[in-house]
């Protein structure tokens, strides 16, 4: 069996960013090729548009070797979808940044359809917001309808996806790295008063940097 697939990409300059790790397709997309000869040979060559992540390949080898996966593993068996590429694994999907400057630190969830994004920092002028775009209609994520009374229904439901996947990473939190502030600094029902406290904790970076990364990000999430 042959798994291709790659670290994920840059911004290359795309919503003014030349990094990578930011929530938007072009950095957190990467490629994924499988191919078992096991397999019958008309199942070659198509394409699935399900939901996938890095996460998923630790449960896709172990089920592509015969071996039970543990228990309570993260991630899904890919499998089914070399049988049948319409298939899904999950409804959507959550993207994490617990890295770099506070300011470019977010989650995210992501469905075949729709991208819901938190910016939970507050300083340097900045202010909490949140990102929704519908990647069918606006693959290049260029109109935030977040405040769109039209797609208030999926922006409710998408919330209500990211607070699903919020909650077991307080349930599941493996102490050290100072990841014991991410429940609260991803909380979107708390304001920025009971978070600021905490970002001396996970600011790796210099604040002339921060601050940098900080007006970068609030150009393009106006």
């Amino acid at each position: 069996v042959i798994i291709y697939t790659s670290d994920n990409g840059y911004n290359s300059g795309s919503h003014g960013f030349g990094d990578k790790v930011l929530p938007y397709e072009e950095a957190s997309k990467s490629p994924l090729v499988i191919l078992d000869p096991r397999l019958p040979a008309g199942n070659a060559g198509k394409t699935s548009l399900a939901v996938t992540g890095n996460v998923d390949m630790a449960a896709t080898i172990f089920s592509l070797s015969g071996v039970p996966a543990p228990a309570g593993i993260d991630g899904r068996d890919l499998t089914p979808l070399l049988r049948d590429p319409s298939a899904d694994v999950r409804d959507f999907l959550p993207l994490f940044n617990f890295w770099g400057a506070p300011s470019a630190q977010s989650m995210a969830v992501v469905s075949r359809d729709w991208k819901y994004i938190h910016w939970f920092y507050g300083g340097d002028g900045m202010s909490p917001s949140e990102e929704l775009f519908h990647l069918g209609k606006d693959p290049l994520e260029m109109k935030n309808l977040a405040s769109d009374p039209e797609s208030a229904s999926v922006l409710a439901a998408m919330r209500k996806n990211y607070d699903s996947e919020l909650a077991p990473i307080a349930s599941r939190l493996h102490p050290g790295h100072n990841y014991e502030a991410y429940p609260t600094l991803f909380d979107r029902s708390l304001p920025w008063s009971e978070k600021q406290p905490l970002i001396p904790s996970i600011d790796r970076e210099r604040p002339a940097t921060r601050k940098a990364a900080g007006k970068k990000r609030a150009k393009s999430n106006p």
